[in-house]
């Protein structure tokens, strides 16, 4: 397989990772509803940030020892699913008092929320460190000097985490649009939470 085969390769398989509804897919969608566009914009550089520690971790052969530690590797997991617990009983929570309406935090504070939970939820995801332990390396020739491979791939990956996150919060952005009543606005938030505990309990499970 040639370079450019094992590029077109790697940046449909990370396109089909990022495109998959997730929690920082979902996260992007709840701040596109609640923000706009140009602030969840800005905290998906969270979920870029973590990948980028991840992938500089795995660079270092450091997430495969993560992995091969069962102690390790669980603790991470339970950190993620109890994070996005917690979201997701907030989100339920404050369906009542902010359905779909504009964020009553100060805007630094804001955004600086958004921002954490994004790279939270991406930091601690078990599915993303399996994914630059043994998906990434695969596309490493590791007799080539690893920094020179490591940045197109990355690059690609970049791409495809920002690119679908915005597509995610594009949607939430015009659901604030459709013809929903005050009732029907708490609804989908409080599904948007439902949707979190769940993506925690599959993530404990798995």
């Amino acid at each position: 397989m040639n370079v450019i085969s094992e590029y077109l390769t790697y940046a449909s398989m990370s396109a089909l990772v990022a495109a998959l509804p997730g929690p920082s897919n979902f996260i992007a969608a709840e701040n596109g509803a609640m923000a706009g566009l140009r602030k969840s914009g800005v905290a998906i550089t969270g979920h870029l940030t973590a990948l980028l520690v991840l992938a500089v971790m795995s660079a270092m052969g450091l997430t495969s020892l993560l992995i091969a530690s069962p102690l390790a590797f669980n603790a991470v997991k339970l950190m993620g699913c109890g994070y996005l617990c917690y979201l997701g009983i907030n989100i339920i929570r404050s369906a009542n008092t902010n359905a779909l309406g504009r964020d009553i935090q100060p805007r630094s504070a804001r955004r600086r929320h958004m921002w954490r939970k994004h790279f939270t939820v991406a930091i601690t995801n078990p599915k993303a460190l399996l994914f630059f332990s043994a998906l990434l390396p695969q596309f490493v020739d590791a007799n080539q000097p690893i920094g020179e491979q490591f940045l197109p791939l990355m690059m690609i990956s970049m791409c495809s985490a920002f690119t679908f996150p915005m597509l995610y919060a594009l949607i939430g952005k015009k659901s604030t649009q459709l013809p929903f009543n005050e009732r029907h606005k708490q609804f989908i938030k409080r599904l948007f939470g439902a949707s979190f505990i769940i993506f925690s309990i599959s993530l404990l499970i798995s």
